[in-house]
C-alpha cells in the first residue's frame, strides 16, 4: 500500500509531479466518499420524509458524486499515461 523509497525514487524519476498527482488522487478519494455518504443520508432521510427538496438534494449529491469519481478515474489514467 505504501511505497519504499527506493520506489518513491523510482516514481519521482518518472514524474516529478508523482507527490502532488498522488495527494490529488486522495483528496478526490475523500471528498467522494463524503459526497457518496452526504447523498445516501439525505436519500435515506428523503424515504421518511416525503418531501422533494431532499429528494432533489440527494439526486444533486449524487450527481455530484459521480462527477468526483470520474474526475477522480480520469486523473488516475492521466498520471498511468505520464
Amino acid at each position: 500500500m505504501y511505497l519504499t523509497p527506493n520506489q518513491k525514487s523510482e516514481a519521482c524519476a518518472l514524474s516529478p509531479y508523482f507527490p502532488d498527482y498522488s495527494r490529488t488522487e486522495t483528496a478526490f478519494a475523500v471528498i467522494g466518499l463524503l459526497l457518496m455518504i452526504g447523498g445516501h443520508v439525505f436519500a435515506w432521510y428523503s424515504l421518511r420524509e416525503p418531501r422533494y427538496m431532499f429528494k432533489r438534494l440527494a439526486a444533486f449529491m449524487h450527481l455530484i458524486t459521480g462527477k468526483c469519481i470520474r474526475e477522480l478515474i480520469l486523473r488516475t489514467l492521466s498520471i498511468s499515461e505520464a
